[in-house]
C-alpha cells in the first residue's frame, strides 16, 4: 500500500507541469529549479503526512478505550509514524526524481513503482529464510537499500542512527 500511494503522489508532480505546457510558466518565474523540486517535495510530504494523521483520531479513541490493565507504549507508536513518514518522503524523493525526466505520467509511474518493488525484493533475495543472496559481504551491501527492516526497527520503537542518516558510527568515533 505504501509504494502504491507514494507512486500517486508523485509520479505527475512535475512530468504533468511538462505535459500539459506549464513547467515552462514555472521555469520563467523568480523561482529557481531547486526551488521549484523543493515546493512540489514539500507539498507532496506534507499529503503523505496528512493521509497518516488522519489515522490518528481512531488509534486515539482505541486507545482511550482499552482497559485499565491494558498498556499500549506510545515510544513505537511514535517512532514507527515517524518511521512511515521518513521512508514514505525518500519514496516521494524517488518519484519526484523519475517525474522530472518524463513527460509521460504514466511512465514516470511505472519506472516509481518499479523501483520502489526493487527495495521489496531487496528484502526477499537478503532474507535468512528464503534469500537467494548468501554472502555475508553482498547481504551488508543490499542491506543499505532494505526499507522494510528499518520499518520494522521504527515500528519497534528503535531508531537507529543508519536509518536516520544512511551513516554508521564506529566505534572508535566516541560517539
Amino acid at each position: 500500500l505504501l509504494i502504491l500511494v507514494v507512486v500517486e503522489l508523485s509520479h505527475d508532480a512535475i512530468s504533468r507541469e511538462r505535459a500539459h505546457g506549464t513547467l515552462d510558466a514555472l521555469r520563467a518565474s523568480a523561482l529557481t529549479p531547486g526551488a521549484i523540486a523543493l515546493g512540489k517535495y514539500l507539498s507532496m510530504l506534507a499529503t503523505w503526512s496528512l493521509l497518516w494523521a488522519a489515522t490518528l483520531p481512531p488509534l486515539a479513541f482505541l486507545w482511550a478505550v482499552l482497559p485499565p490493565d491494558v498498556t499500549v507504549p506510545a515510544g513505537p507508536v511514535i517512532t514507527g509514524y515517524t518511521g512511515v513518514v521518513l521512508v514514505g518522503g525518500a519514496g516521494l524523493a524517488l518519484g519526484l526524481l523519475f517525474s522530472s525526466l518524463t513527460a509521460d505520467t504514466r511512465l514516470s509511474a511505472m519506472l516509481t513503482f518499479v523501483a520502489l518493488f526493487a527495495f521489496v525484493l531487496v528484502k526477499i533475495v537478503t532474507s535468512p529464510a528464503f534469500g537467494i543472496v548468501r554472502d555475508p559481504a553482498w547481504v551488508a551491501r543490499l542491506d543499505a537499500f532494505n526499507l522494510f527492516d528499518v520499518l520494522e526497527r521504527f515500528s519497534r520503537g528503535f531508531v537507529h542512527l543508519r536509518d536516520v542518516t544512511g551513516k554508521t558510527v564506529s566505534q572508535g568515533d566516541g560517539q
